[in-house]
């Protein structure tokens, strides 16, 4: 226990009734997996994110390298023909010199944007609200959702294999959810198992999905709560996995479009102004 600070709260309470229950060997067995495999999910979560990511930044460099370097230059080129650019073009090269002024500005805010988010990121009360606002985003939200709950579904399952009450498993659960919503839900639910609720109307609150309140109020009543957390963080993995690919197969062509539609536009405004020249 005095090790707290290096050892997360649930090998803790794993090891705390090992040792009562003379399952240490066990235990230890089940800490192992559940590190392994919390250690897995995330490195294919980060995996498949880093490519569109890169693509993402990619995209945004190119598109300000044509407007800010390309686009000026044909511009010049043009102007000195003296003659009227096609609608088009025009408004590229309109587009590309207030772009360009205003780049100072742009970069400014970028970085003062970016500092604010962390900023309050860092602050409970807005983080909440960031928080709320992400499982509400698209796609993301539900990648959120499944990562957060195939962890705890797991834990808690060990835990109560353990021999760990149920409120004492959904505090130490909860340790292991990053989005601050999902983590007051679980809080609150707590709270209501203290006062005498049972646990499935406990967790029957936003964002805790449909599915987890109905599963629980069965195991509940079967007496099998820890098979069906097994089988509930089980199931979020392999929904994580096929979302996360999912995700990526859809974002790494649609980058790959932007980038594309956006040099093709570039030329063909440009050949567009040269074919009227002609």
């Amino acid at each position: 226990e005095s090790e707290g600070r290096m050892f997360p709260s649930l090998a803790i309470q794993l090891i705390r009734s090992a040792e009562a229950s003379g399952e240490l060997d066990l235990v230890l067995e089940r800490i192992a997996s559940h590190l392994e495999q919390k250690a897995t999910t995330r490195r294919n979560l980060i995996t498949s994110l880093v490519y569109p990511t890169v693509v993402l930044f990619i995209s945004i460099g190119v598109g300000a390298f044509l407007l800010v370097g390309v686009v000026p230059k044909f511009a010049e080129f043009f102007q000195r023909s003296s003659q009227q650019l096609p609608g088009i073009t025009q408004g590229l090269v309109d587009v590309s010199a207030a772009v360009t002024r205003a780049s100072p500005y742009i970069l400014a805010g970028t970085l003062i944007g970016i500092a604010a988010l962390i900023y309050f990121y860092s602050k409970p009360a807005s983080r909440l609200v960031i928080d709320r606002a992400l499982l509400r985003t698209p796609v993301v939200g539900k990648v959120l959702i499944q990562a957060s709950l195939s962890q705890t579904a797991w834990a808690m399952a060990m835990l109560l294999k353990s021999g760990v009450t149920l409120l004492e498993s959904i505090r130490v659960g909860t340790e292991l959810v990053t989005n601050k919503a999902l983590e007051r839900a679980l809080l609150d639910a707590s709270e209501d198992l203290l006062a005498g609720k049972d646990f499935s109307t406990s967790i029957d609150r936003y964002p805790i999905p449909s599915l987890v309140i109905r599963l629980s109020a069965v195991g509940e009543r079967s007496g099998s709560l820890e098979h069906v957390m097994q089988e509930l963080g089980d199931h979020y993995d392999l929904e994580l996995q096929a979302s996360i690919k999912r995700m990526s197969n859809l974002i790494e062509p649609l980058l790959m479009l932007v980038v594309g539609t956006m040099v093709g536009f570039v030329y063909f405004a440009f050949f567009q102004a040269i074919f009227s020249m002609i």
